[in-house]
């Protein structure tokens, strides 16, 4: 019987993309608002100049990051890796291409940012990033396509088994198989929720206070920004956490945190 499976990308790419565009749309909205204040330097701007110039730059930024939201969403609707039999069938937002394992050159494993797979085919170049599928999906595309493509037309393999194959199967860090004195600590979505729990109560309080001391309304935007940054750390850990090196147990993180 011929292998026939279909790999999509997981839901909470979908969950991050409507959380991350609906917080940049509000973000956007928010800045969108200095270009029509009454009086600028009542809000604590030095004149209407100085407002469109911060509403410029807040509406560019999140504007583009709102763009980058809806890509993810865009992605998830679209993105699939779908093996039938010897036939591949890679499709992105960017690209939609089918091929079989005859028609294959060569393929390169590449290490980053978080493992892909490049095939040559016919003078032409299919990526699959390998990011947004989960775990268990990750390690089966990569056996299928160890089994499928002859290992002489494989580059790069060694170093992606080390970086990416191997802590994927067994859930250590590549690290720890060069060096056993460095030391790994549990990273869980609960670690951030204490974080910000702290976090977002004090930025609220301290755009309080600048707005009672400068009377500026954009101040709030502060604990707005906390939410953002809590929501997008917290949902790139997956649910059963992560393990990663304590950066002070190797000389390399070290030298990270002092600078």
């Amino acid at each position: 019987m011929s292998l026939q499976e279909t790999f999509r990308l997981r839901k909470s790419i979908l969950c991050q993309g409507i959380l991350y565009a609906v917080f940049f749309f509000l973000a956007t909205a928010a800045y969108s608002f200095l270009f029509f204040l009454d009086n600028p330097a009542q809000q604590g701007f030095k004149d209407g100049h100085a407002a469109a110039i911060l509403g410029g730059a807040g509406v560019a930024l999140f504007g583009f990051m709102l763009l980058l939201s809806l890509c993810m969403i865009r992605a998830y609707c679209v993105e699939q890796f779908r093996v039938t039999g010897t036939t591949l069938h890679a499709r992105s937002v960017l690209q939609n291409q089918q091929f079989d394992r005859s028609e294959i050159q060569c393929v390169r494993w590449k290490t980053s940012p978080s493992g892909a797979i490049r095939f040559r085919v016919f003078g032409r170049t299919t990526r699959l990033d390998l990011h947004g599928f989960a775990r268990e999906d990750r390690l089966r595309i990569i056996r299928i396509v160890r089994a499928l493509v002859p290992a002489a037309s494989q580059q790069g393999w060694e170093m992606f088994c080390h970086k990416i194959a191997l802590p994927l199967r067994d859930g250590t860090p590549a690290t720890l198989r060069v060096d056993d004195s460095i030391r790994t600590v549990l990273v869980t979505r609960k670690r951030y929720d204490r974080l910000f729990a702290v976090l977002v109560p004090i930025c609220a309080v301290v755009s309080a206070g600048l707005w009672c001391l400068f009377g500026g309304r954009q101040f709030f935007l502060l604990p707005l920004g906390a939410v953002g940054f809590w929501l997008l750390l917290r949902f790139n850990i997956p649910k059963t956490g992560v393990r990663s090196a304590e950066v002070t147990s190797f000389p390399c993180g070290r030298a990270q945190l002092a600078g």
